[in-house]
């Protein structure tokens, strides 16, 4: 009921403020920059509740200016910290809310960063025919596009297309891409390119170290688990396993913690005996 008022509440404010706009005032433009900046911080940090706050904080300060990209970029933000909650309902009906701010606007460029950014959620939602048409009918050429691509044909089973898409960024872009390296690495993954699939997985948790983004360390982590498992080294696989629950458990991701839970489960169903018992969970929420 919490959650129905909530997107309820966030709904009538789009419809309110974006049908009344007020005079221009710089210094609420300044606030709400201010706030998308904290947000986006939030974020990487895997504080997805408080950045969902303080993104509607920026949204009400963009609004009142009818500033139409903040509104959008605010609304963005706060439909991935939702999804990030499990709550993918709620944040595909802001995201459809931000779009309508795209569009107004009329540019092209930022229109076609947020398209990319909700092909990349729909992707993670599974919702790859959607994804794909969406990615498909973008027209300008960007690193971060032909990553999405290489994503969505990586979830498909096209590693080959996947890895032909990767072989086309920009080289330039990508010392600090740690989704480039992420990609790249599952993609290697698949081709059973183990040496050089263990390479980039951990250029891009380097990468994300760095940043302290929370949920993509926990990401990475979780691929080197993938890695490690299937070179069946399970020692330093439950410790990469370990290392990313507990990353989940912090950011309260129930949607992946809970999906550790069953890979452990299966492994135990395989013969791995010994990992389901008090002393493994106790070291999920105490190791590093």
């Amino acid at each position: 009921m919490k959650k129905t008022v909530f997107i309820l509440l966030i709904l009538f404010l789009i419809s309110g403020c974006s049908s009344h706009p007020v005079k221009y005032i710089p210094v609420q433009i300044k606030t709400g920059d201010e706030f998308l900046v904290r947000g986006n911080t939030c974020l990487g940090e895997g504080k997805y509740s408080k950045a969902g706050k303080i993104f509607i904080k920026a949204y009400k300060n963009y609004s009142l200016n009818d500033n139409l990209i903040g509104c959008g970029s605010s609304l963005t933000g706060l439909a991935t910290a939702l999804f990030n909650q499990g709550r993918e309902k709620e944040s595909f009906l802001v995201l459809q809310a931000a779009e309508k701010y795209f569009i107004q606007s009329g540019k092209v460029k930022e229109q076609e960063t947020f398209l990319t950014t909700k092909a990349l959620m729909l992707i993670k939602n599974n919702q790859l025919e959607k994804a794909g048409k969406i990615l498909a009918g973008i027209n300008v050429s960007t690193t971060r596009l032909y990553i999405a691509r290489a994503f969505l044909n990586l979830k498909l089973g096209n590693t080959d297309q996947a890895f032909n898409f990767l072989t086309k960024v920009n080289k330039e872009d990508l010392e600090s891409n740690s989704f480039y390296f992420y990609t790249l690495g599952l993609v290697l993954l698949e081709k059973e390119d183990f040496s050089a699939c263990e390479k980039n997985l951990k250029k891009a948790l380097d990468i994300d170290k760095a940043r302290g983004n929370s949920p993509d360390i926990a990401a990475d982590l979780y691929a080197l688990f993938c890695l490690k498992k299937k070179e069946k080294e399970m020692n330093t696989a439950l410790d990469y396993l370990m290392r990313a629950f507990k990353i989940y458990v912090i950011t309260e991701n129930t949607v992946q913690s809970e999906k550790i839970i069953n890979e452990i489960k299966i492994l135990k169903n395989n013969g791995n005996k010994d990992i389901w018992n008090e002393k493994f969970f106790m070291n999920l929420l105490t190791n590093n």
